[in-house]
């Protein structure tokens, strides 16, 4: 274990541990010349791991992906164990899923993150091999637009060769991952791919709109992991019968269904239709969205909107056909002339600051993953949680961070476009109380 306060090749001052694996440590750390940077720094546990120092590279070589853990530094201490320095990142998806009551909305949107993410590593020429929970962690703070991030490549490998092509399958391996989330293919012991992932991704999903897996709770033993175990039999008649996994009447069962169908189909060496899975986890947001319209169009009844003047930034001018796409007439009155700070329209409780922050979280997970018109609306249902001027403080807010930090404006316009109308109606019936 490492000293507080040791000196990494004197730039980062270690200070407590916050955690540990198998092979390695992890600090909390400081850097030298500039206290307010905190980051985590991952120290192999002895000098014959050598896992770190190939990791770090892997890391390394993933940093064009808003999805994956950031790296900042690597090398060795006095005692010749490796280290490696990244991002200090918040709760991981396990405590985070365990700590309170996930939406649909949200779940779908942590999903598509990861695969997202999991895309990136695979089209750098990666197969992760232990995706779950624990290896998706929230980044707390930042311009950058990715909220979730896929960390821990220990187990990482490369699978595309120097020429460029997919490397063949391999005959002698054995179990890599996590049994609670690992493919059947792992439980097999055969050569991992690109679909295994993605099989680890699935269970993940799973977990987060169920709250469990059909196999937890089986105790460990010597066959946990073998391919007659009893995990792994689970997994079987889970893929023959997905209704095992998810009730056949849920909602979203039959996008289960299909993504389950899907996976079971792929080849070992066959290039993945992400878009295709990101579409099966969209269908489902929009199954809600239709059950909320009802109750949407109670909500609006009544407005007739007109040209208002909404507090500190937003310009708009709004028809009166309480149609959101039409309200803005012009690219420039996306211009902010000053910074809205949320504070100073939202005097409410902690819950209503707390929710404030999680819908400014939402609306960047809209912008990164596209799609506009139908997600605008998901937004605005979650606006209508909060007060009038709350939410109009939450959404200048956001548009000022992303308007200094986003180069594509045409973001910008769009959800500006969903929105502008929204908080149209709302700044009237603000009026009408008041």
């Amino acid at each position: 274990m490492m000293k507080k306060g040791t000196v990494l090749d004197k730039h980062f001052v270690l200070s407590e541990k916050i955690g540990q694996g198998q092979f390695a440590e992890v600090y909390a750390a400081s850097n030298v010349k500039n206290q307010r940077q905190i980051v985590a720094v991952k120290v192999d546990k002895s000098r014959d791991v050598k896992i770190l120092g190939r990791e770090a590279a892997i890391l390394k070589d993933l940093q064009r992906s808003e999805f994956v853990c950031k790296f900042v530094a690597s090398g060795k201490v006095k005692d010749g164990r490796r280290y490696c320095v990244m991002e200090l990142l918040g709760d991981n998806l396990s405590k985070y899923m365990k700590s309170k009551q996930l939406e649909l909305t949200e779940i779908i949107s942590i999903a598509k993150q990861i695969l997202m993410g999991i895309r990136d590593i695979h089209s750098a020429g990666y197969v992760h091999r232990d995706i779950k929970p624990s290896n998706c962690a929230i980044r707390v703070g930042g311009r950058c637009m990715a909220q979730w991030t896929l960390l821990d490549f220990g187990l990482a490998r490369k699978v595309i060769g120097n020429d460029g092509r997919q490397m063949p399958e391999r005959k002698d391996t054995s179990f890599r991952g996590t049994t609670g989330y690992a493919s059947i293919n792992a439980h097999d012991q055969r050569d991992l791919s690109w679909r295994d992932d993605l099989w680890s991704w699935f269970y993940t999903v799973v977990e987060l709109l169920q709250g469990t897996l059909p196999w937890k709770g089986h105790r460990h033993d010597e066959s946990f992991n073998a391919a007659d175990g009893p995990v792994a039999q689970r997994k079987r008649a889970c893929i023959k019968a997905p209704e095992l996994l998810v009730p056949s009447t849920a909602a979203y069962f039959s996008q289960i269904e299909d993504i389950n169908h899907y996976l079971s189909k792929l080849e070992f060496d066959e290039v993945p239709d992400y878009l295709l899975l990101r579409d099966l986890l969209e269908s489902m947001e929009h199954q809600q969205m239709e059950a909320n319209v009802e109750s949407e169009s109670k909500y609006q009844q009544g407005y007739q909107l007109q040209t208002v003047s909404v507090p500190r930034g937003l310009e708009t001018a709004v028809q009166n056909d309480n149609a959101p796409k039409e309200a803005m007439h012009e690219e420039e009155n996306c211009t902010f002339k000053q910074e809205v700070n949320v504070e100073d329209v939202s005097k409410g409780s902690a819950a209503y600051e707390e929710k404030c922050y999680d819908n400014i979280n939402q609306l960047v997970s809209i912008l990164k993953m596209g799609g506009y018109s139908r997600k605008g609306q998901m937004v605005i249902d979650t606006l209508r949680d909060v007060t009038p001027g709350e939410a109009i403080a939450i959404f200048c807010d956001h548009m000022n961070r992303i308007s200094i930090g986003n180069p594509n404006s045409a973001d910008v316009v769009e959800i500006m476009k969903e929105l502008s109308g929204y908080f149209a109606a709302l700044s009237r019936s603000y009026q009408k109380m008041s």
